[in-house]
């Protein structure tokens, strides 16, 4: 049986990570303002919510690096 890669879960610390390093390799910076229930991600002007859990579902993931990835171009 073959898993998705979708449906993995990812802990909040590698969303993170990720979210910095492809801002990186794009030469932008990522900036980190924290709320109450979202961290809010700023890159290159475009807000991404990631949830404040210990680990976020697969798909929802997947979501958030695509969101930064279309804010690098």
């Amino acid at each position: 049986m073959s898993i998705a890669p979708w449906t993995a879960n990812m802990r909040r610390r590698q969303i993170d990570r990720a979210i910095v390093e492809i801002a990186r390799q794009a030469g932008l910076t990522a900036i980190l303002m924290h709320g109450a229930n979202h961290d809010k991600w700023y890159v290159n002007g475009v807000m991404v919510a990631v949830p404040r859990h210990r680990e976020i579902g697969g798909r929802l993931a997947q979501t958030i690096i695509q969101q930064v990835k279309e804010a690098t171009r």
